[in-house]
């Protein structure tokens, strides 16, 4: 549909379930003052069940009044903390929620209980790299779904501040993101990244199905040997601690994007998961372009491993 035809009354009017509106590709990016906003006849539709829209502006000067929507996509979108606000009340049976490289969120909230699924991809660099001669962290996000089951964060977002401060019915989360600049920024403040990382799995020690990304997983084996004693080589095999939420909560594991160069890592915190969660049932672990040969003997090296649920089946794919 073209921007023309949005902008009357009559296109409107016939306007029902699905709409999806990209002005623009990613790699034409424009200015926010010359882009596409969007009617405000557009925010008063209650027929949509779903919307999906990209660089544009979004900017709604009255109520929202989406009382179908089920499903809402915005990427590369300049956002408030008030029109996302907005966006949520005006959405009352709304399902699923995903914004992607979007910025000017600072707090999050959503207190829907009808939202099953919430999906954040990529802070938009745009924005992020203008403040790059700052000290502190350029942007905070500060999350707070009490009802939601299932949250993805994915990508880069940068030196985010980011925090989970009420997630308690998460059942289902995926942490496949990093925080970093490039690769210099992880030796410049690991301590920044390590207290950031450290804080998000805090929040979710009461997740059922926790899937973990490359970067925190190769974080926290790069930078714990730099802060403490300890035999970095065998960090995770040399662990004493007994840890709450592996003991009796960790029921699914799954290892995505795993690079084979950190294998010693992997193997031994695979080693350490299986001696520590008493109630795994499933590991999953995606090894890309892995010859059958050497999958074959990575398979034995893992099922050597002792474990101590019974139930523990280790999956690869």
């Amino acid at each position: 549909m073209s921007i023309y035809g949005l902008a009357s009354q009559p296109a409107f009017s016939i306007l029902t379930g699905e709409l999806h509106l990209e002005f623009h590709t990613a790699d034409n990016y424009l200015h926010e003052d010359v882009r596409f906003v969007l009617p405000q006849l557009l925010f008063t539709n209650s027929s949509f069940t779903e919307l999906r829209f990209s660089l544009c502006t979004v900017m709604p000067k009255g109520v929202v009044c989406w009382k179908l929507l089920k499903k809402l996509s915005i990427g590369y979108v300049k956002l408030n903390d008030g029109v996302m606000g907005k966006i949520l009340a005006g959405s009352p049976v709304l399902e699923n929620l995903e914004l992607y490289y979007f910025y000017g969120i600072t707090r999050l909230h959503v207190v829907n209980a009808r939202l099953k699924k919430l999906i954040l991809r990529e802070f938009w660099e745009e924005e992020v790299y203008m403040d790059e001669e700052e000290d502190e962290p350029y942007s905070v996000l500060e999350i707070l779904a009490p009802n939601l089951p299932s949250l993805e964060i994915l990508g880069c977002f940068g030196r985010t501040n980011c925090w989970l401060a009420d997630v308690s019915s998460l059942v289902d989360a995926t942490l496949n993101c990093d925080f970093t600049i490039d690769d210099e920024d992880l030796d410049d403040d690991f301590e920044w990244h390590q207290n950031i990382s450290r804080r998000l799995l805090q929040s979710l020690v009461h997740v059922k199905n926790l899937t973990l990304g490359t970067w925190l997983l190769q974080y926290f084996s790069d930078v714990r040997p730099r802060l403490f004693n300890f035999n970095g080589e065998h960090y995770w095999t040399s662990q004493k601690k007994t840890f709450n939420c592996l003991m009796m909560h960790l029921k699914i594991v799954k290892c995505a994007g795993l690079r084979w160069c950190y294998r010693g890592c992997l193997f031994s915190f695979v080693q350490f998961l299986l001696k520590n969660a008493r109630v795994l049932q499933q590991m999953v672990i995606k090894v890309d372009c892995l010859p059958h040969k050497e999958l074959f003997q990575v398979a034995q090296k893992f099922l050597s491993f002792p474990r101590s649920s019974p139930n523990a089946v280790i999956m690869f794919n």
